[in-house]
């Protein structure tokens, strides 16, 4: 009986050395285990990547749009319609579909030249697809002066568009707070059939 119990403890450290060895080697449960570990990674470069690729097409869509806009209104002569206006809004629309309407904004100014300035400009007139502008404050006529020559108006034709990651919606402004952006683009160009163009 002694000698029995002056054994238990190399016994009992002999089945914790087997438990032991087979919790180490035990190849079951590793798949999950990377998989648990791997998976919010590869998910975060997933919806990023698809964040990124969304982003870089809605940009290239707001210059085309915005490009459009200008070379619509440039090519009227001597006088451009407010309805007019309003269809080249639309068509600039047209060009960052499928996104919704309303993150769309265009603000058009057109300035002459300053006569009571040496080469200065003024604001001729400005029209918006919103009840007013929203694609920030009226470009300064000290910036356009410069791209203007004598008697011939400018047109800046500034598009934004509110662009919101799809990451962002998925997480939840709650941990990412506010996650839109604002992309803004402007375009200046000259009347191309005329030198000033009014708008009625």
């Amino acid at each position: 009986t002694i000698q029995d119990n002056n054994d238990m403890p190399n016994i009992m450290m002999k089945r914790v050395h087997a438990t032991l060895r087979r919790f180490v080697f035990n190849q079951r449960g590793v798949a999950a285990i990377e998989f648990a570990l791997i998976f919010p990674a590869m998910a975060l470069m997933y919806f990023g990547m698809l964040d990124l690729t969304y982003f870089i097409s809605v940009n290239r869509k707001v210059t085309a749009a915005s490009s459009v806009i200008a070379d619509l209104v440039t090519t009227n002569k001597d006088k451009v319609t407010a309805a007019s206006v309003e269809d080249y809004f639309y068509a600039g629309y047209q060009m960052v579909r499928p996104s919704p309407e309303t993150a769309l904004n265009v603000d058009l100014y057109n300035f002459e030249a300053d006569t009571t300035k040496p080469a200065g400009a003024k604001l001729r007139w400005s029209k918006f697809n919103r009840a007013a502008a929203s694609c920030g404050d009226e470009p300064s006529a000290a910036n356009v002066k410069d791209l203007m020559t004598k008697g011939n108006d400018l047109l800046v034709a500034r598009v934004c568009f509110t662009y919101t990651p799809m990451f962002g919606s998925f997480m939840g402004k709650k941990l990412l707070g506010n996650t839109a952006i604002t992309l803004t683009k402007n375009i200046y160009e000259r009347p191309r059939l005329s030198d000033k163009l009014v708008l009625e």
